[in-house]
């Protein structure tokens, strides 16, 4: 029954929870991060982000990071406060700022710039220099109070562009979020380069809408140098399983020997018939004529293996009847 409660309890929690955190899947070879944010809250900002997107941008960053590991700050700028300290570097999920009211004049982004590398200095030790971030949030104009607008690829864009030079040396990737709304035509190519070259990445963002896209691309880059650093370390092989030595086939048991066929005997040698030398063949009459003469009986040897015994009519000529003559065969 209790555990019945305290899963209907649970899942009525998260049901109720407005969305659903995914934090960012990583592994223990990055270790501790810190990410501090640079927003710039110039008068001309306030123009390119009128519904205050830049203030957004911090937390869904520190919503994927880890939060026992992982720590941030918040940095505004405006021209009548200066560089102040929001929210100084904690945990990532106790984080606390507010929204200030848009400024009245000019943002110097190369001072903004400074003042979040010096607060990473003052605050993260030496060991994590790679595990360190900024990312700046700015719509990339200077004003004078009161003057003209001018665009930051200039001699003002100088400054900045080695203001992120010397958070790289440090060892700190500067990520800009570039506040465009008005979609003012500019080009941006310079701070794009200064922020690509420090290992960062750099993206538009022109409504609530871009903010997904634009941290989902900060994370994919690599937050920090580290994170690329262990995002291209080799994996180790799984180790192979030793192969199972391959039994020897069964030897084949060879087939009975077969017994010799008994040789067959030579059939006997026929006796040659004996060519007969008589003149023909007289043997009825012969038989007939022995029968009727043959009156005594006499014992003859048998004829040798060369001699010729021949019979002939008694009529025939030359011919001598035996008297008493009785052949046995």
């Amino acid at each position: 029954m209790k555990f019945a409660i305290a899963f209907a309890l649970l899942a009525s929690a998260v049901s109720a929870a407005p969305h659903i955190v995914q934090l960012e899947m990583r592994d223990d070879c990055v270790g501790k991060r810190f990410a501090v944010f640079a927003i710039d809250n110039s008068n001309t900002v306030d123009k390119q982000d009128p519904d205050n997107v830049r203030y957004e941008v911090p937390r869904k960053v520190f919503e994927k990071m880890s939060p026992e590991a992982d720590k941030g700050a918040v940095l505004i700028g405006s021209w009548n406060e200066g560089n102040r300290v929001a929210a100084p570097l904690g945990p990532v999920n106790n984080l606390r700022w507010d929204t200030p009211a848009p400024g009245r004049g000019d943002v110097k982004a190369d001072e903004l710039v400074v003042a979040a590398t010096t607060h990473i200095k003052n605050n993260v030790p030496e060991e994590f220099k790679d595990h360190t971030a900024i990312i700046l949030l700015t719509d990339g104009f200077t004003v004078t109070d009161g003057g003209p607008t001018s665009e930051v690829n200039n001699a003002f864009g100088v400054k900045i562009a080695r203001a992120i030079h010397d958070a790289a040396y440090e060892g700190i990737r500067v990520h800009w979020g570039h506040l465009n709304a008005q979609h003012d035509r500019r080009d941006v190519s310079f701070y794009n380069t200064a922020s690509r070259d420090s290992g960062g990445f750099f993206s538009e963002i022109n409504n609530g809408g871009e903010i997904a896209g634009f941290v989902d691309q900060v994370f994919k880059k690599g937050l920090t140098n580290k994170d690329e650093e262990c995002r291209a370390k080799p994996q180790p092989e799984p180790s192979k399983q030793p192969e199972t030595s391959q039994q020897p086939e069964p030897s084949k048991t060879p087939e009975p020997t077969k017994e010799p066929e008994p040789s067959k005997s030579p059939e006997p040698t026929k006796e040659p018939v004996p060519t007969s030398s008589c003149p023909a063949p007289v043997v009825s009459t012969v038989t007939e004529k022995v029968t009727e003469t043959v009156k005594e009986t006499v014992t003859a040897p048998a004829p040798t293996a060369t001699g010729n015994v021949c019979f002939a009519p008694c009529d025939a000529p030359g011919a001598k009847p035996l008297t008493n003559v009785k052949i046995e065969l």
